[in-house]
């Protein structure tokens, strides 16, 4: 599961969810450089643990900003072919 708020991104806590395109390159960034040291490890990524429960996302993104959300991280993981079989 990669979801990790960064405080050095404008976010209020850990639980925040990105929310701007650099909080999102910022997460995207995470899960890649995640995969490319756990690469023979990984079968598959979560993108941010139950965006639907208020404790997982306290500032109440909107769902079409988790969708793109989840749209940064698959482009960013699908731009290596090593992870071809990751995002299924």
């Amino acid at each position: 599961i990669c979801s990790l708020g960064n405080k050095l991104h404008g976010m209020q806590t850990d639980s925040h969810m990105p929310s701007t395109d650099v909080q999102r390159a910022a997460l995207a960034g995470y899960v890649y450089r995640t995969l490319m040291i756990n690469k023979d490890r990984v079968e598959a990524i979560e993108v941010w643990n139950e965006p639907d429960i208020k404790s997982f996302n306290p500032a109440d993104v909107s769902p079409s900003e988790y969708a793109k959300l989840v749209k940064t991280v698959y482009e960013k993981v699908r731009s290596n072919p090593e992870f071809a079989d990751i995002w299924k």
